[in-house]
């Protein structure tokens, strides 16, 4: 490794080190999933994880292993060779967040700016891009020794620089502000960038991916547990609709197809043995759809907000009240307050005037089970468990005759409002008298009027002699 792109290295290096810093050290979770990789890792159990045991565990080919080796250099802070439990911490860290790596001197940016092409980074947000270190992307020393004038360290350049050019797209390249401890779908730049259509999409994307990394461990545990491989199992959509229609069933076929095309998280046309361990696991337990922007995605991130005085209530009535299911992801607290912090300022819940609060999201386990839940009803058991039995044993409207119900008073009210255009077209013509154009114009209309559009036509007849003449004449 040249000076230069050691140099790289080891700002990348003190840059993670000072963001770790920044938030109070690793945090508990990051560090047991460290152990957990640890314990999987380590086949020798010298509590160091060499590159031989880091390679073997990405079961990856040979021609695919640079991207890994470059970030086992990255974590390995003291050039040892190994990492350490804490240095394995340092990479959960990395992984929730969007590292860009450079692409001349191939090391991850993590300085506090780069050079980068949003339009690439939006495509690639949009098409479901696994990696973005492969995104377009150059750090401003790099761009400085390229001769990007104006965009490097020493050149001044701002938020609109634009002398690079993209070698994806051959778009302009522009300073952005690195937040690289964030997933790239929050981060400032990319605010402006996505649409709230296009930023659903992601979070959508991101719970099937969650969902797929949960089907993936379960198949991989049973196979090692029972000696099951279910990766050879799919199951095509018209066998799953036909089984969802099965005698018994309270779903409609529509109902089926649109189940079968959230769980084929990878879209390929059929559900997989992963998929379908993720769809029990998910079925199993409760995710919370998220009241911001995202308009109710299910939320599978780490954490969400929610308002436990809603909650409480929640709780203490059975779960009965889906109003009181109050959640946001921290995601959309980050768009809509325009924080950079990793979990944004604290919302208002929608539904009272009281501040939402961070919470661990247990979504894999029943409601009751929360231990969110668990602590809001700390002395009220007996109540809470009598509310849950109750809930239990009620007897609701059946579901798809609500749906049904609403979807035909809907119909009724858009065949009202449908008659009263037509009668209002038709009593415009009528007022212009008798001749050969509105003769065929209301010929016409009457023609392509249904439903309602006939009966309010007919009504215009009222509306004096000449119209109900045109109208017996035809």
């Amino acid at each position: 490794m040249d000076a230069y792109r050691q140099s790289r290295l080891q700002a990348a290096r003190a840059a993670l080190a000072q963001q770790i810093r920044e938030e109070g050290g690793v945090a508990a979770r990051h560090t047991e999933a460290a152990r957990e990789m640890m314990a999987s890792i380590d086949l020798n159990n010298d509590g160091h994880v060499t590159w031989e045991e880091w390679a073997d565990a990405s079961l990856l080919p040979q021609s695919e292993l640079d991207t890994y080796r470059q970030l086992f250099t990255l974590l390995d802070a003291d050039d040892s060779g190994t990492l350490t439990l804490d240095e394995l911490a340092a990479l959960a860290l990395l992984k929730q967040g969007s590292p860009i790596w450079c692409g001349r001197c191939d090391v991850a940016v993590l300085d506090r700016q780069l050079l980068g092409c949003r339009r690439c980074w939006r495509e690639g947000l949009l098409e479901g891009m696994a990696d973005s270190r492969k995104a377009a992307a150059c750090c401003l020393p790099c761009a400085d020794r390229a001769g990007l004038s104006g965009c490097g360290s020493g050149g001044g350049g701002g938020a609109g620089c634009s002398s690079g050019r993209c070698h994806l797209c051959s778009g302009k390249m522009e300073v952005v502000d690195n937040t690289w401890w964030l997933p790239l779908r929050d981060w400032p730049a990319m605010r402006e960038t996505l649409t709230d259509k296009e930023f659903r999409k992601a979070r959508i994307m991101d719970a099937r991916a969650a969902l797929m990394d949960l089907g993936e461990q379960l198949t991989e545990e049973l196979r090692e547990g029972a000696g099951v491989d279910l990766h050879a199992v799919r199951l095509q959509k018209k066998d799953f609709v036909k089984n969802a229609l099965a005698e018994g069933s309270a779903i409609s076929k529509k109902q089926a197809s649109t189940l079968f095309k959230c769980f084929d998280l990878d879209g390929s046309g059929a559900i997989d043995g992963a998929e379908l361990l993720a769809m029990a696991a998910a079925g199993r337990g409760h995710a919370y759809g998220c009241d911001g922007a995202c308009k109710g995605a299910l939320v599978f991130d780490d954490t969400l907000f929610a308002c436990t005085a809603c909650w409480r209530e929640y709780q203490r009535g059975g779960f009965a009240d889906p109003k009181r299911a109050a959640a946001c992801c921290v995601s959309c607290v980050r768009r809509s307050a325009g924080s950079t912090a990793r979990a944004g300022e604290a919302p208002a819940c929608r539904h009272c005037t009281h501040s939402m609060a961070l919470v661990p999201n247990e979504w894999w386990k029943k409601r009751e089970d929360w231990s969110t839940m668990r602590e809001l009803r700390a002395g009220e058991e007996e109540a809470v468990a009598a509310a849950l039995e109750a809930a239990s044993h009620a007897q609701p409207a059946p579901w798809e005759a609500q749906v049904a119900a609403k979807a035909q008073a809907s119909k009724a009210l858009r065949r009202q409002e449908k008659g009263e255009v037509w009668q209002k077209v038709g009593e415009a013509i009528s007022s212009l008298g008798s001749n050969p154009v509105t003769r065929v114009i209301l010929s016409a209309l009457q023609r392509r009027a249904k439903g309602g559009g006939k009966r309010s036509l007919a009504a215009t007849q009222a509306h004096g002699s000449g119209v109900k003449r045109m109208l017996v004449a035809r």
